[in-house]
C-alpha cells in the first residue's frame, strides 16, 4: 500500500510561515504522487506568519478555516464543528489523516477512526505551554494525552516530546525537522547586496515569541557598537526589538514576517545566526527549523543550551545564555577565521543528514506502515 491521499487538520493556514505548516509541507506536500485535502484553521491574532506562501500546487486542496472568535469556548466549539464537518466528508477519500494541535478536533478524530481512517499526530510542542491563562493550558494539556493514547502513530519532532509521548502510547516515532538543501542553496544575500546589512552582522530570524531571549542578545548588542544586529520577524516582543532599535543604531527590525525566499536572503547576507531561545520545557522540546536552514546556508550559529540544539548539534555551534556569553562567542566567531570556518563545516556537515527529502521518506514510509497496519486490524 502507498500513501495517496491525505487529509491533513487543526495543522494552521496552508499559506502560513508556521512550523507546522513549512514541515508538512516539505514532508509530504513536495512528494511525488501524493494528493492533500488541508483544512485551514481560524487565523492567528498575534503571529502574523499568514499570507506569505499563496502558492498552492496541483495535488494540494486548501479548504478556508471558520472565523475568529475571541471567546475562547465558542472558537473551541467552531473548531470542533469545522474539523468534524470536514473528516466526515473527505473519510472515504482519505487514506491517512494527520493533525498537529489536538486542540479542537477531537470529534474529527474520533469520527475518522471509526470510518476506518488511521489518525497521525504529528507532535511538534509542548502546545499547552503557549497558554497562559492555566485552566486554557490544562484543558489543552487533557487534550494532548488524549491525543497521545488514542491516535494510531504519534510522530515527534524532539527527543523530549518523544519521552513524552511514550508514557501514553507504543506507537511513537521521531522524524526532527530539517531544511531543503538544494532549495536553500538558490539563496543569494539579497539584503547584502542591497546595502540593507551592514557587516559585521549577527542575525535572528523568526518569530518574537515569549521564548527568545532577545534581553541577553541585545545586552551585548549595548556592548559591541562596531557590530550590527538584524532581527527578522514579528511576535509579542516586537516593542521591545523596536525599543532597542531606537536606542542603539546597531540594531535593525524588520517590518514583518518576510516570506521564505527573503527569508533565506536574509540569512545569506549574515555573517552569524541565532537560536537564543529561553531554557524551559517549551524550549527543551522544541527542534527549531531555523538551525537547519542556518547551516544550510553554511553559517556558524550561537545558541543558548535548549536541550533538543544540545543533543544534535554538540560541538557544531558556539552556546551562550547571558549577555557577556553571547559576546564573546560573537567576537570568537567575527575574529577568528578558522574557528567560523570549522563551524560552518560542521554546521553545513550536521545539514547534510537533516534534509527534508531524506525526512521525508522516513515519514511517508511510518504513514504507509500505519495505514497497512490499521488495514489488516
Amino acid at each position: 500500500m502507498i500513501v495517496v491521499n491525505v487529509l491533513v487538520f487543526s495543522a494552521g493556514k496552508y499559506s502560513s510561515l508556521d512550523g507546522s505548516v513549512v514541515r508538512f509541507k516539505n514532508l509530504v506536500s513536495n512528494a511525488k504522487g501524493v494528493k492533500v485535502v488541508w483544512v485551514d484553521g481560524p487565523s492567528q491574532a498575534i503571529y502574523k506568519t499568514e499570507n506569505l506562501d499563496l502558492k498552492i500546487p496541483a495535488n494540494v486542496k486548501v479548504i478556508p478555516g471558520p472565523q475568529v472568535n475571541s471567546n475562547p469556548a465558542l472558537e473551541l466549539v467552531s473548531r470542533e464543528r469545522h474539523f468534524l464537518n470536514h473528516a466526515l466528508q473527505y473519510a472515504g477519500w482519505a487514506d491517512v489523516a494527520v493533525f498537529y494541535s489536538p486542540w479542537g478536533c477531537a470529534l474529527a478524530c474520533r469520527a475518522l477512526s471509526k470510518q476506518g481512517v488511521p489518525v497521525v499526530f504529528d507532535y511538534i510542542d509542548l502546545v499547552h505551554a503557549f497558554r497562559s491563562n492555566p485552566i486554557e493550558s490544562a484543558l489543552s494539556r487533557t487534550a494532548v494525552v488524549h491525543a497521545l493514547k488514542k491516535s494510531d502513530l504519534v510522530v515527534t519532532t524532539a527527543f523530549k516530546l518523544y519521552e513524552d509521548a511514550r508514557k501514553y502510547g507504543k506507537h511513537v516515532e521521531l522524524v526532527p525537522n530539517g531544511a531543503d538543501l538544494r532549495a536553500i542553496a538558490r539563496a543569494k544575500p539579497v539584503p547584502l547586496q542591497k546595502g540593507m546589512v551592514k557587516r559585521p552582522a549577527v542575525g535572528f530570524v523568526g518569530g518574537f515569541g515569549k521564548w527568545v531571549d532577545f534581553d541577553s542578545v541585545l545586552g551585548a548588542a549595548r556592548e559591541m557598537h562596531g557590530v550590527h544586529f538584524y532581527f527578522i520577524g514579528d511576535g509579542v516582543q516586537r516593542k521591545k526589538l523596536e525599543h532597542a532599535a531606537r536606542e542603539m543604531k546597531n540594531v535593525f527590525v524588520s517590518a514583518q514576517f518576510v516570506p521564505q525566499p527573503q527569508a533565506f536572503g536574509w540569512i545569506a547576507s549574515m555573517d552569524v545566526c541565532l537560536v537564543p531561545f529561553a531554557k524551559n520545557a517549551l524550549t527543551d522540546a522544541v527542534c527549531p527549523i531555523k538551525l537547519f536552514e542556518y547551516w544550510g546556508l553554511k553559517k556558524p550559529v550561537v545558541s543558548s543550551r535548549i536541550f533538543e540544539v544540545e543533543r544534535i548539534a554538540r560541538g557544531s555551534v558556539l552556546y551562550a545564555s547571558k549577555p557577556k556569553e553571547y559576546e564573546k562567542a560573537f567576537e570568537k566567531l567575527l575574529e577568528d577565521r578558522d574557528l567560523r570556518r570549522k563551524i560552518r563545516g560542521k554546521g553545513f556537515a550536521k545539514a547534510k543528514e537533516f534534509d527534508w527529502p531524506k525526512l521525508s521518506k522516513k515519514f511517508l514510509a511510518l504513514l504507509n506502515s500505519t495505514v497497512e497496519k490499521r488495514r489488516l486490524e
